[in-house]
């Protein structure tokens, strides 16, 4: 007979360790990410995938390494049943995905205005890492200009000392 992996722990009250149910968390959503963009690709042709897959390699905490997979899922799925899934996540993860996700009509340095004003560390933290995969295949022109300004925006929001999630400096 096999244990339920939900189910064991070692502590006495039957719940998994923190860091138990947090890798659970990002393990969720990187299987979420990858069936929500399963037959989508980017402009290089590359699997979809490969972007917050990437995104959340950059990350240093099990939050923003769940809302790096995530981040896109809002806006690139009509699945109702993926989307309900994300929407079990716990508050802040579902929080900063909803910071992530530019709202119709929204300007796209309203939605960066959005996200800086908010405060929400780990969607500011995700949304640099988002920025800085996403120059890696532009051509100089508008459209990586824009994303270099929504950057440095952003950077200079992030603190040493905010307890937010951590871009490294990974490339």
């Amino acid at each position: 007979m096999s244990e339920d992996p939900t189910i064991y722990s070692e502590r006495p009250d039957g719940r998994m360790p923190d860091s138990e149910v947090q890798s659970n968390h990002v393990d969720a959503a990187r299987d979420l990410a990858r069936r929500a963009h399963a037959r989508q690709t980017r402009k290089t042709g590359e699997p979809y995938f490969n972007h917050p897959d990437r995104v959340a390699a950059t990350l240093s905490d099990s939050t923003g390494r769940a809302v790096a997979y995530l981040h896109d899922v809002l806006e690139d799925c009509d699945d109702p049943a993926l989307l309900e899934e994300l929407y079990r996540f716990p508050e802040p993860i579902v929080l900063a995905v909803k910071l992530l996700t530019r709202t119709p009509g929204e300007t796209y340095f309203d939605f960066i205005h959005r996200i800086l004003a908010s405060g929400n560390q780990t969607a500011i933290a995700v949304k640099i890492a988002d920025l800085k995969d996403n120059l890696r295949d532009l051509e100089e022109g508008h459209q990586k200009d824009k994303y270099r300004f929504a950057l440095e925006l952003l950077e200079c929001r992030v603190t040493p000392h905010d307890g937010g999630s951590r871009v490294s400096d990974q490339k």
